[in-house]
């Protein structure tokens, strides 16, 4: 059955955080790690990648642009700008 009906792939994809750190990372389920298998593929199974993430550099830069449009909202709220 495919993963998205069973909802084991949506559910290895565990977040975390804290104060300091966020992020995204496999789980394993039923003793699958099916987010890795997907993400990384798993060649000794004739499995392919299947990216879900996107690479770290294209993360970044969405992390950056969602982090600036954030301070301009705030710096515009005070009448900063």
């Amino acid at each position: 059955m495919p993963l998205i009906r069973t909802g084991n792939l949506r559910n290895s994809f565990a977040g975390f955080g804290d104060a300091q750190v966020a992020g995204v990372g496999a789980q394993a389920s039923f003793g699958v790690d099916y987010a890795r298998v997907h993400q990384e593929g798993a060649p000794e199974k004739n499995i392919p990648a299947r990216p879900m993430l996107p690479p770290a550099e294209v993360a970044k830069d969405i992390w950056n642009r969602v982090y600036e449009d954030f301070i301009d909202k705030l710096i515009a709220k005070e009448g900063l700008r």
